[in-house]
């Protein structure tokens, strides 16, 4: 395994007695992975310790939204749970359509826990197919707020949403743009195919101001075999470099398809040939770099280039 400490670039906590996560309500429609049993009570940082302690030295990692009707609310419980020798940010839901949400930017980044920003466009029923491109005019605002104060916006697209998502990394040159889960290629179903979802990952990396988050691996192979996964694994590393890779464990999401560890041993089975300054960048300098989490304290030493991708 790992010889190093590790930061998560992508993992969920969720406290469904409190707050409100619609998709985890008992009569809500399955979610798009199946049942929802095993993970429907309240996830804390504890329960994502013990998970992940047998497979890895986690000592920092990126908490993204989970979905929450009051992102605020889930900001405030998951940052409370800041524990010691654990550094962490946290990627905010935001509502781009609303008319305040440039204000709510800045509101948000008032959080020194706050890295960035997503709004799922490849899930929000507005968007495509609902006759909203991911690249709508009215997200200006917005764009133009996040793209001020420097931070991060992660991106949920398909990849028949590729040529929105480029447009978005053009025009706003100075934010940086997260694709995450590899670009959410859904083999198993049919939906999508190797060749498409490479001419998406290619477009994409064309754009220094675009990371890649290698996480969420279901929708390829839910068994998480290593030969169905290599192509993509290796093709996502190939196009955007190391640096611009970021393992995520999607705890505890990934957890339904098999136990952390066993999942970092498939991928660490399909990096065998990648060398070792590589496989830090991709298990934790890129996710440190990219999220301005403070690199000394996740063990990356001191020098690490600042977050923006395109010095």
């Amino acid at each position: 395994m790992l010889d190093f400490p590790v930061v998560d670039g992508h993992f969920h906590l969720w406290q469904p007695g409190r707050l409100l996560y619609p998709w985890l309500s008992p009569d809500a429609p399955p979610p798009s992975f199946g049942s929802a049993d095993a993970i429907r009570d309240e996830i804390g940082f504890e329960d994502y310790r013990l998970a992940m302690a047998p497979a890895v030295d986690i000592r920092g990692g990126v908490h993204v939204e989970a979905g929450c009707t009051d992102p605020m609310a889930e900001t405030a419980w998951v940052t409370s749970q800041a524990m010691p020798g654990f550094v962490l940010g946290h990627v905010v839901q935001i509502d781009m359509m609303n008319e305040s949400a440039a204000g709510f930017v800045n509101e948000a980044l008032t959080d020194p826990f706050v890295r960035g920003f997503r709004m799922r466009l490849n899930a929000d029923r507005r968007i495509n197919p609902g006759g909203v491109a991911a690249d709508a005019a009215r997200y200006t605002p917005a764009f133009a707020a996040m793209e001020a104060a420097g931070t991060v916006f992660d991106l949920s697209i398909f990849p028949g949403q590729a040529a929105e998502a480029a447009r978005l990394a053009a025009r706003w040159p100075g934010l940086t743009f997260v694709l995450n889960h590899l670009g959410w290629p859904r083999i198993e179903t049919g939906q999508d195919s190797f060749s498409n979802w490479r001419s998406m990952i290619r477009t994409l990396a064309k754009h220094r101001n675009v990371a890649i988050k290698l996480s969420m691996l279901w929708p390829i192979d839910r068994a998480w075999r290593a030969d169905r996964l290599r192509p993509f694994v290796l093709e996502a590393i190939e196009s955007f470099g190391p640096e611009r890779t970021i393992w995520g464990s999607n705890f505890p999401i990934e957890t339904i398809f098999g136990k952390p560890g066993e999942q970092i041993a498939v991928l660490l089975e399909i990096l065998n040939e990648v060398d070792g300054a590589a496989l830090e960048d991709i298990f934790r300098r890129s996710a440190c770099r990219i999220y301005g989490i403070e690199p000394a304290e996740c063990g990356v030493p001191s020098g690490t280039a600042p977050p923006a991708l395109m010095a």
